[in-house]
């Protein structure tokens, strides 16, 4: 270690000497016509004396200990040092690792979309029952397996007839969107149409589920939608979800029906499939005049 160090210091002390001497000849070698040639003008630097003051700053800013080849070709000076190559590839690595992680990002997002699916439920009955397309549809119940948490739900709708009187026809059920795990529960009441769902969410081993799910029904009269709401059971025992939500309350307007919703499921690596979101549509009740 000690060794090491005078021979440093002895090396510093040898490159600053020979730099002292090359300085001193530069300018005698530039200053020197001024007083021995006739013209008394210092002579133009040249080529020499450019890679003389570079090889000094290269000795003095401690580079040679990375220069691995230089050369001179038509008044130019080239040097190639090791480090700047090496940083060079450090940076073309950093840009590499940043594309893959890109890359791998754009593979993620795309393998959510495949695990989380999205489903319009009106559509998928207008699809099946081309027929109903220009009927008016309002929710009346759902279908629900649930256990631990939701399952899968499927839509029980009803034809709104407004002649001779207003009142819910035929019945329709959707599709299927979700899972087969837990019990079957179907949430319905006869001359009553759904005017609000409340749905619970929570951390269901590792991504964000419905835990919960809750119909709020109103009676459809002659006379239009009561006021009145009943409530279904709350579905779901919630075991295993970790911080359930409050109630995210869904309804529609006063005078308003739901006519479609929009749904999400989600595919766990277990092979189960839940309910992860619910959305509705609502429509305006119109109610005929009586002549």
């Amino acid at each position: 270690m000690g060794n090491s160090t005078e021979k440093s210091k002895f090396t510093n002390l040898w490159i600053k000497s020979v730099s002292a001497i090359a300085i001193c000849y530069l300018i005698f070698s530039l200053s020197s016509p001024i007083f021995l040639k006739t013209e008394k003008q210092p002579r133009k630097i040249e080529t020499s004396d450019i890679v003389l003051v570079t090889l000094i700053l290269i000795f003095n800013s401690g580079l040679i200990d990375r220069l691995e080849d230089f050369s001179i070709s038509d008044g130019k000076f080239n040097a190639k040092f090791k480090q700047l190559e090496e940083q060079v590839s450090i940076q073309d690595k950093k840009i590499e690792e940043q594309q893959k992680e890109i890359v791998n990002q754009g593979e993620n997002i795309h393998h959510l979309e495949e695990i989380i699916k999205a489903y319009n439920s009106r559509e998928d009955i207008n699809r099946e029952n081309p027929h109903l397309e220009n009927k008016e549809l309002a929710l009346v119940g759902l279908k629900v397996r649930h256990g631990d948490i939701i399952d899968a739900i499927t839509p029980i709708y009803a034809i709104i007839q407004t002649t001779p009187d207003l009142r819910l026809g035929k019945e329709v059920k959707g599709k299927h969107y979700g899972g087969f795990g837990g019990d079957e529960a179907t949430l319905e009441r006869n001359g009553y149409i759904v005017t609000g769902v409340n749905i619970y969410k929570a951390d269901y081993f590792g991504r964000e589920e419905v835990v919960h799910i809750q119909l709020i029904w109103n009676k459809l009269t002659q006379q239009g939608i009561e006021t009145e709401p009943i409530l279904s059971k709350k579905l779901g025992t919630g075991e295993y979800a970790k911080n359930i939500w409050l109630a995210e309350e869904i309804r529609a307007k006063t005078g308003y029906y739901i006519c479609n919703f929009n749904c999400k499921t989600s595919d766990h690596t277990s092979g189960e499939t839940f309910l992860h979101d619910f959305k509705i549509e609502t429509k305006e009740l119109l109610i005929p005049v009586s002549v």
